[in-house]
């Protein structure tokens, strides 16, 4: 009786083509990402003082997106 499915030298092939578009694919992820939120990366780490730079200088880069997400609201308020 034959095995169905391809032999092994084939499956094994296809597995391992499979993992490096896997991981050509993790490589570009973050490349791929929507608009970056400035206030996350200092929110997680702790970094207050940061944070205040953000809202407090408008000269920052950052400022005028951090406020739009400051005054954003949902249904609830």
């Amino acid at each position: 009786m034959e095995s169905e499915g391809p032999p092994e030298s084939e499956s094994s092939e296809f597995f391992s083509q499979q993992e490096e578009e896997d991981e050509e694919e993790e490589v570009q992820e973050p490349e791929e990402t929507g608009p970056r939120n400035p206030l996350l990366q200092p929110a997680l780490t702790g970094d207050v003082e940061g944070l205040q730079k953000i809202f407090e200088d408008p000269e920052n880069p950052h400022h005028e997106q951090a406020m739009q997400l400051l005054l954003e609201e949902d249904i609830v308020g």
